[in-house]
C-alpha cells in the first residue's frame, strides 16, 4: 500500500547513503574481485539497485493565477492641520496615537489680544445699530433724507462683518480636528511662538485604509471591479488581508504604461493595520476550481518539457535482487512489506500555478502515485521502493555520521562477497 505525501525536509540523508552505498560497491566491485570466467560474468545480469523515494497522490482543489506588486497601506481621508492663526501656544491636549472626534480641541494658543479686539467691535456694533435705528425713525417721519438713512445702514452692517471676521479670528486661535480619527503627528508644544499656516498636525481616518497599486496596461482586459487581492502587511505579521478592487483608473499613464487600481480592504481589518507599512499584494486574475494539482516539488524540467515519474507495478524478480550470502553467513531476506514499483517518466501538461501547487492538464490522473521526493537523479524504469523521512531517519537514528558511513561500507562489502560466491556456484 502507497502511503500519502509526506513532507521532504531531511530525507536527503537516506538518499545520500543509498547512493554512497552504490558507490562504495561499485569500487569494490571493480577493483577487489577475483578473476573469473569472463563468460560466466558476462551473463550474469547486474542487481538491481531499490532506491527510497517519497511518492504521493495529485489532489483536487482551487488554484489561482496572481498579479504579484507592493504598495503602502494609506488613509484615504488624511490631511495636514494647519495653523490658521499666529501666536503662543497656551495648551495642547492631544498627542500622538490619540483618536479624536470631529471638531474636538488640539490645542490651545493664546486669546488674550483677540478677545480684547472681539469686545470693541461688539461694541462699536452695539452702538452703530443704536444710530442706525434712531436716524431709520427720522426717515419714516420725514426728519431724515434717504442718504442719512443709507449710510448709517451701511455703517452698521459693516461693523457686523468685522464682528464675525473678529469672531472667526479667536476661533481660529482654538485647533480642532476636522474629522474623527487618529493623530499620526504633532509639531507643536505648549510656549511654542507659533506661526500661522504651520502643520501642527496630521490626522487619518484608519476605516478609510486603502491600497493604490500599478499594473502593466497588457492586463487592462482583464481588470475588474470587485476583483479580490490576497494582501500580506509586514507590520502586522503573518495575516493575510482580503481586498477588492474598487476603482480603476480609465487611462493609462504614457509614462509608465501602467494602470492604477483602487483596493479596499474587507471589513474590520482596519484594527490590525498601520498608516503606511510595507504591503505585498497578490491580485486574482483567474481561478479554476476543482483543478487536478501537483505540488512543484514533484515536477521536473528537461529540455523545455516537463514530467514527472508515476510509480508503475515493478518487473523485476526477485532473483534480480541480492537475497543470499556466503555459508555460514547472514542471509538478506526481502522485507514482504516494503513493496517495489518500476518509476516511469511521463510528460504532462500543466496550467495555472502558485507558490507550491501546479495545475496538470494531462499526463496523470488522480489514481496515480507520483514521485514527490527522490526522484531528481532516477532515471526512467528506476526500481524504487516508497518510504518516507522519518522512517529512513529512524533507520539510521543511533549511528554517527561516521558509523553510518562504515555501516554502508560494510554492506557494500558483503554484498560484493554474495556476488563472488553465485558465480563460484556458492548458492
Amino acid at each position: 500500500m502507497v502511503p500519502c505525501k509526506t513532507h521532504i525536509a531531511g530525507f536527503g540523508r537516506a538518499c545520500a547513503i543509498v547512493a554512497l552505498l552504490v558507490s562504495v560497491s561499485a569500487c569494490n566491485f571493480k577493483f577487489g574481485q577475483p578473476n573469473v570466467d569472463k563468460t560466466v560474468d558476462a551473463e550474469k545480469k547486474p542487481p538491481v539497485i531499490v532506491i527510497p523515494v517519497e511518492a504521493g497522490y495529485p489532489e483536487r482543489g482551487s488554484i489561482s493565477e496572481y498579479i504579484k506588486t507592493n504598495s503602502h497601506v494609506e488613509a484615504e481621508q488624511g490631511m495636514a492641520i494647519l495653523t490658521q492663526g499666529a501666536g503662543p501656544c497656551m495648551e495642547v491636549f492631544v498627542d500622538e496615537g490619540d483618536y479624536v472626534e470631529q471638531d474636538q480641541a488640539l490645542a490651545q494658543l493664546k486669546t488674550d489680544d483677540a478677545k480684547a479686539a472681539l469686545n470693541n467691535i461688539q461694541q462699536q456694533v452695539l452702538q452703530n445699530k443704536s444710530t442706525y435705528s434712531r436716524i431709520k425713525e427720522l426717515h419714516d417721519e420725514g426728519l431724515s433724507s434717504d442718504e442719512d438713512r443709507d449710510n448709517a445702514r451701511h455703517i452698521y452692517e459693516g461693523s457686523k462683518a468685522q464682528l464675525e471676521q473678529q469672531q472667526l479670528q479667536l476661533d481660529n486661535l482654538t485647533i480642532r480636528a476636522p474629522f474623527a480619527g487618529v493623530i499620526t503627528l504633532r509639531d507643536i508644544k505648549a510656549g511654542m511662538i507659533v506661526p500661522s499656516a504651520h502643520i501642527a498636525f496630521n490626522i487619518i481616518n484608519p476605516t478609510t485604509f486603502m491600497l493604490a497599486i500599478y499594473v502593466d496596461e497588457k492586463h487592462r482586459g482583464a481588470l475588474r471591479e470587485g476583483q479580490m487581492a490576497d494582501v500580506t502587511v509586514d507590520a502586522a505579521g503573518d495575516e493575510i488581508f482580503a481586498a477588492t478592487v474598487r476603482r480603476i483608473n480609465p487611462g493609462i499613464d504614457a509614462t509608465t504604461g501602467n494602470v492604477k487600481i483602487i483596493l479596499d480592504f474587507e471589513e474590520g481589518a482596519h484594527a490590525r493595520l498601520f498608516e503606511a507599512a510595507y504591503a505585498r499584494i497578490k491580485l486574482v486574475m483567474e481561478t479554476h476550481g476543482d483543478a487536478l494539482l501537483l505540488a512543484k516539488d514533484a515536477i521536473v524540467e528537461e529540455n523545455s518539457r516537463t514530467y514527472v515519474f508515476v510509480l508503475r507495478p515493478d518487473t523485476s524478480t526477485d532473483d534480480e535482487i541480492e537475497t543470499s550470502a556466503e555459508p555460514n553467513s547472514e542471509a538478506v531476506e526481502p522485507d514482504p512489506a516494503d513493496e517495489r514499483y518500476s518509476a516511469e517518466r511521463v510528460e504532462i501538461t500543466t496550467g495555472l500555478e502558485d507558490t507550491q501547487y501546479v495545475e496538470i492538464l494531462s499526463g496523470i490522473e488522480d489514481s496515480d502515485v507520483i514521485v514527490t521526493n527522490g526522484h531528481f537523479n532516477l532515471k526512467p524504469g528506476a526500481t524504487v521502493r516508497v518510504t518516507d523521512m522519518e522512517a529512513e531517519l529512524m533507520s539510521q537514528a543511533d549511528l554517527t555520521p561516521a558509523e553510518a558511513l562504515a555501516k554502508s561500507e560494510a554492506e557494500s562489502e558483503k554484498k560484493n562477497r554474495n556476488g563472488r560466491g553465485k558465480e563460484h556456484g556458492r548458492f
